[in-house]
């Protein structure tokens, strides 16, 4: 392949990297290069966090999001409150949810409390627009906290009247 002349196209350039790799005529800073490039980034010492170990780190219900509302990854808390359905509507059968994660999944943070008539749940949903059209679902569970308030209500609002 002549090389002088004309600038060799990327697609060229990879075949001669792959033929010289196999005739073993690869110079050796350029085999150190790509050795160096298979490493991991390595930060004091580790390898980085995986995906998994991050979303067990968020405090509460976690899954990282893609196009449709699609769970690609969840942490166990997540598992507990929506189980392993793949997708957010499948789960919850709440279509204010998935307009929500819709317009995380879109570039717009969202934050809004929300029943789940069909998990018979309250929850808050953060949702949190990443990179490469995708999103951080968090929610927290609200059931047990809003029944408690709805009890104290019950309670104190007849003993405050004034007759």
């Amino acid at each position: 392949m002549p090389i002088f002349g004309r600038k060799p196209t990327l697609a060229e350039a990879v075949d001669k990297i792959r033929a010289e790799m196999q005739a073993g005529t690869l110079p050796g800073e350029v085999l150190d290069e790509l050795r160096r490039r298979e490493q991991p980034v390595v930060s004091g010492g580790r390898e980085p966090p995986g995906l998994q170990e991050m979303l067990e780190a968020v405090p509460g219900a976690a899954a990282l999001l893609e196009v449709g509302g699609r769970m690609v990854a969840r942490n166990a808390a997540m598992m507990r409150l929506l189980g392993r359905a793949s997708t957010v509507l499948e789960t919850t059968r709440s279509a204010e949810l998935q307009d929500v994660c819709a317009r995380g999944l879109a570039g717009w943070p969202q934050r809004r409390e929300l029943t789940l008539p069909a998990l018979d749940l309250m929850v808050e949903a953060h949702v949190t627009p990443l990179s490469h059209a995708r999103a951080l679902l968090v929610l927290r569970d609200l059931t047990a906290e809003r029944r408690a308030d709805r009890v104290r209500r019950d309670f104190i609002a007849p003993g405050t009247r004034r007759d």
